[in-house]
This record gives C-alpha cells, structure tokens and sequence, in this order.
C-alpha cells in the first residue's frame, strides 16, 4: 500500500486519479447502448474533469506542506487495480468497478481533508468526497435499473 506523506505527492496522485477516472467513464459513454446512461456518462467524465482542474488549482496556489500530525494519507487498493481495467468488461462489470472506484475516491479524499489544519483545504476535501460519493450512488441507481431490475422481470 502507498503512503503519501506531503500535500504536492496527494494532488498529484489525484489529478492522475481524476484523469483514469474521466477516462474510463469517457469510454463507458462511448460504449453505452442506452441514450440516457450514455448522457450520464458524459455528465460524469465532465464532473471528474472538472475535479482535476480544481486538483490543478489547488496544487498551483497552495504551498507544498507536510500533513498535520505526521499524518499519512493511504491509498485505496483499487487504484492500482484501474488500470487494469479489460476491453472486454461487460458494462455491469464496468459499473461495479466504478461503484468501488468512487466509494474509495470518497474515503481518499475525506482522509485528505483529516490529514489537514488548514480550513479551507478540509472544506475543499470535504466536498470532493461528498461529490464522489454521490457518483457512487448514481451508479448504483444505473446499476439496479439496468441489471437488477432486468433480472427481476425475467
């Protein structure tokens, strides 16, 4: 497991995360058969890109510190397992590895905004993982209505 240590080495990390991210719903969109989940995709490869930028704009204008406490920030499993992700993935599978993907965003951010005294830092992070926890929850709703509800009408 990864362990980060100064501000500078997080951002980086997350940038490089927002853009996998971006990525991979970008192509998801691509690939969807469905209008509507494919709309949703764009909406979401829009939203992790506009994460990276404020990511950008947070590591332009902060000073490069040492988190508070000697504390670390850990890294999630999964991030080393995106980049991983295979062609030929079903788009539920796809959707799981998203759902996983944004819960651990969420718990990687709300660890940056612990690892900080600086206010305006812990609200920025606070907010992040709010965000991403949202997108966890708007996969799993795509999820259920796509695949779990399908099952239950066959």
């Amino acid at each position: 497991m990864r362990i980060m240590k100064t501000l500078e080495e997080a951002l980086d990390f997350a940038i490089d995360a927002e853009r996998i991210s971006y990525d991979l719903y970008y192509q998801m969109a691509l690939d969807a058969h469905n209008e509507h989940t494919r709309d949703l995709l764009f909406g979401f490869a829009a939203e992790e890109e506009a994460h990276k930028r404020k990511l950008e704009l947070i590591k332009k204008n902060h000073t490069v510190s040492s988190f508070k406490n000697d504390h670390e920030v850990f890294i999630p499993v999964v991030y080393r397992e995106h980049v991983r992700v295979s062609p030929d993935m079903g788009f539920d599978e796809l959707l799981l590895f998203a759902i996983k993907l944004e819960d651990n965003s969420a718990s990687f951010y709300l660890e940056m905004a612990k690892a900080h005294s600086n206010p305006d830092l812990k609200t920025f992070f606070t907010t992040m993982a709010r965000e991403e926890g949202d997108h966890a929850k708007r996969f799993e709703t795509i999820y259920n209505e796509t695949f779990v509800r399908a099952k239950k009408s066959e």
